[in-house]
């Protein structure tokens, strides 16, 4: 079982700000992010994963898209609206103001608009009377396609401030898909077709529409429930074509073709209204009734819930499973062939509630009054059942924070839903709120329209291995060879020492294959260790390789339909209730706050001191990117994991530099295709980056284009990254030729030691009562029940009278999940 987790934060150009690891005890560990109040507002991600996890797809990792907005540093607000006029064509419009919405007028505004990383337009103009500036462009072809408005704005002449507006849809167009009931539709069976239509941006589209044969003729009308999914009972004929004809609420209509109908085959039907079974029913076609036999088998996580033989003697076959067979969540059943060929399958969601945990929570110690100590205790809501496990709360004020109830990410959306399903989910929690009859209809259609990708049966049956290239971490390591020349060196020995951060001193033995590896480290991030093998004689030289492991590849927002293009406007309530706040909390010495200086004059002297001994052939800093020392975050080992993806048309790859796919190669590769790595002037013959300290690198330049490369001679790389260690780090050539030594400094990544959240504490009544306007009352990521099985939560109201909303979940020491939330109000009075 994984005992380490990864948790990331990935801006809106799909670049890690940050990255935390944790350390899990019992599945269970909390952490946080230090925002800066340099970080610019927008879309954030928060991605979670353990390293056994990446050997699967990343579209089961958590992947939240949340806003962060920025109130302290953050002098111009905008507010932008997109419209789609025929054709391709966009309007922008973009109104700036300041945070007491007061408009920016007349001032000089330029734009980038970027597509897919690529600049399409480039255009200045004014803001008007109002605050607003229009911008017009064309859209490309095609509906994947990621992009943004660059626009500065400025201020006085010589104060310019730069903002980024994602475009999250490229046009009006829709999608409409159907899917019949166990993957396809027969002649002469009824089975109910679900539609699911979906905008340009991800979003369901409510829409009507009806059913016409080849003659135009009706055959049924149908509409969709919520988000664009609905279904409705169909009975078509073979050889026949079928259209559907949609009409969308503003008129507007279209015509979609309907699967094709099938003259033979098997259908599969499912009722899953009842409280206490799940009615199966299998239709076979005329032809196959045959006596063949087949095999129903119903599944949970990879757990076999049901499973029964049929021989196909009659059309139908029909079967109830018992509820309680399930826990809570996704199910997914599937008819097989005698020969184990999967022919149908139909996805459900069981709700079987005695399958979680019930708390009973004791609200008696609840204060509602201003600065009140307020103490709530939990217990099982069982007889003779004590609370065990390990739960999380939190204490918002719904004055200032009004959570979306329909698209909260909670413990039961995450495990029970969302992290089973592949692709995006629109409002998640919508299907959790109620239990009424549109809500479960609401739920089967998107069953029916949700890809699946967790389990694939055919590799299952064919018990066919996924090869782990991921094991799983249960201890931080160090791990490495020792060679001579190419050859591994068994029996030398090699020391781990702490330079900082700890005491730890560790020695071992090298095997037959010249590893060694240094397990069940305890250590903390930016920790350094000394790492050296001992040669055998006197006089040997060794080499000592640490190895390293890739970053995980930052995928493409799969919530891009979760962008709000308008970030500071949708918090700006919460960002002017939060500004005395974070001014006395930095008046107490709880928060930090950068001095903002002029960025342009900074950032250029930065960087020609840093380049200032490079040995770029066309002059220090002259290349196409230039990244610093402090352009590299501090939390990383390795070369290639501080840059990860911050290299403009690279990718790497187990620490070699490529260009990325769809690039020009301009120049003749030396046979492994990757790019040529200087350091210090002299060409690394392996062009391995990781044999380069990170915390030894002052400056790193990129050339890819032409002008910069043909200085070069031959071209014989189709790219080039030069390299300059800071003063005193120089190398000299013999030794930068292979740049492996006996001895290395290393920075691996640490635990993250998590922050306490901060909650006043009332004693008596002081100015910091009166200016308490905290969001957040509290947040206690670890509430552990007592011996006698009961969890006592204790904390300070806030200041302000008005409602306040309590989050409890969590889960017991046998997995069941726990969920609570209430809403409670405060007077105004001691």
């Amino acid at each position: 079982m994984s005992k380490i987790l990864y948790v990331e934060l990935i801006d809106e150009n799909d670049v890690i700000k940050n990255q935390i690891k944790l350390s899990m005890n019992d599945g269970v560990s909390w952490g946080d992010f230090k925002l800066p109040d340099t970080l610019v507002e927008g879309n954030y991600r928060l991605r979670a994963y353990t390293r056994y996890m990446r050997n699967f797809s990343p579209d089961f990792f958590f992947d939240k898209t949340i806003k962060i907005g920025n109130s302290w540093s953050n002098k111009v607000f905008i507010n932008t609206a997109f419209k789609f006029i025929g054709g391709n064509n966009i309007d922008a419009t973009i109104h700036f103001k300041d945070k007491n919405d007061l408009p920016y007028r007349n001032k000089n505004i330029s734009y980038d608009v970027f597509v897919d990383h690529k600049s399409i337009l480039k255009t200045r103009t004014k803001t008007d009377s109002d605050g607003n500036a229009t911008l017009n462009f064309s859209s490309p072809t095609g509906t994947d396609k990621t992009g943004k408005i660059v626009t500065t704005i400025n201020l006085n002449g010589q104060e310019k401030i730069n903002k980024t507006i994602p475009i999250v849809s490229f046009s009006n167009n829709s999608d409409v898909q159907f899917f019949p009931e166990g993957g396809t539709l027969v002649q002469g069976q009824p089975q109910r077709l679900a539609i699911k239509v979906c905008g340009s941006n991800g979003r369901g589209i409510d829409i009507t529409g009806k059913i016409l044969d080849e003659k135009g003729l009706t055959i049924s009308d149908f509409k969709t429930d919520i988000l664009g999914m609905g279904s409705f009972n169909t009975d078509l004929k073979a050889g026949t074509r079928y259209t559907a004809k949609i009409k969308f609420a503003d008129g507007s209509e279209k015509d979609v073709a309907l699967p094709v109908v099938a003259t033979s085959g098997l259908t599969l039907t499912v009722n899953n209204a009842d409280e206490s079974k799940v009615a199966v029913r299998l239709t076979a076609s005329s032809d196959l009734i045959n006596g063949d036999e087949v095999r129903i088998v119903g599944q949970q996580a990879g757990n076999l819930r049901f499973a029964f033989n049929a021989k196909l003697n009659s059309q139908t076959i029909i079967k109830s499973i018992p509820k309680e067979k399930f826990t809570t969540g996704i199910a997914q059943i599937t008819v097989f062939s005698a020969d184990n060929e999967p022919l149908a399958e139909r996805l459900i969601f069981v709700n079987n509630e005695s399958s979680l945990l019930k708390l009973k929570v004791n609200k008696e110690k609840l204060s509602k009054t201003i600065s009140g100590k307020s103490e709530i205790s939990l217990v099982a809501d069982k007889t003779n059942s004590n609370l065990t496990g390990s739960f999380s709360v939190s204490v918002t004020n719904l004055n200032i924070v009004k959570p979306d109830l329909d698209n909260e990410s909670n413990i039961l959306t995450s495990l029970l839903f969302t992290g089973d399903l592949s692709g995006y989910i629109e409002n998640p929690n919508h299907y959790f709120l109620n239990n009424d009859e549109q809500t479960k209809r609401a739920l089967d259609n998107l069953m029916m329209t949700q890809g699946w990708r967790r389990f694939n049966w055919k590799n299952i049956l064919k018990d066919e291995k996924l090869p782990l290239t991921f094991q799983a971490e249960t201890s931080s390591s160090v791990s490495g060879t020792v060679v001579r020349g190419k050859k591994p060196v068994q029996g030398a020995a090699v020391i781990l020492m702490s330079k900082n951060g700890g005491d730890i001193v560790r020695d071992t033995i090298t095997g037959e294959d010249g590893k060694f590896r240094f397990d069940n480290l305890t250590f903390v991030d930016s920790t350094q260790f000394l790492v050296q093998a001992s040669p055998l004689k006197k006089g040997s030289f060794l080499e000592l390789k640490i190895d390293t492991s890739d970053n995980q590849m930052v995928t493409k927002n799969k919530n891009t339909a979760d962008i709000d293009i308008n970030v500071n406007s949708s918090l700006m309530k919460y960002i002017k209730a939060s500004d005395n706040y974070f001014n006395e909390m930095n008046r107490l010495g709880l928060l930090e706050k950068s001095i903002k200086l002029k960025d342009v004059n900074i950032s250029a002297e930065r960087i020609r001191k840093a380049v200032q001994f490079s040995s770029n052939y066309n002059g220090p800093g002259n290349a196409d990117q230039v990244l610093t020392a402090d352009d590299l975050p501090p939390y990383y080992s390795t070369l290639s994991q501080s840059l990860g993806n911050m290299l403009r048309g690279v990718r790497i790859i187990r620490g070699r530099a490529y260009r990325n796919p769809g690039m020009p190669n301009l120049g003749k590769d030396d046979g492994t295709g990757s790019l040529g790595i200087y350091y210090n002037g002299t060409r690394l013959a392996d062009g391995n980056l990781d044999v380069i300290n990170p915390m030894d690198v002052q400056s790193i330049e990129v050339l890819l284009s032409i002008s910069k490369l043909v200085i070069y001679g031959s071209l014989r790389d189709p790219g080039i990254i030069i390299i300059t260690a800071k003063r005193g780090l120089g190398y000299s050539a013999k030794k930068v030729k292979d740049l492996s030594f006996d001895h290395f400094t290393i920075k691996p990544k640490g635990l993250y030691h998590s922050r306490v959240f901060y909650s006043p504490k009332y004693q008596v009544q002081t100015n910091e009562i009166a200016s308490d306007s905290r969001s957040t009352i509290y947040w206690n990521p670890n509430i552990q029940p007592d011996d006698e099985g009961v969890a006592r939560i204790k904390f300070d109201n806030a200041a302000f009278k008005g409602d306040y909303r309590v989050v409890i979940e969590g889960f017991n020491n046998t997995g069941q999940l726990a969920r609570e939330s209430f809403t409670y109000h405060i007077e105004n009075n001691r």
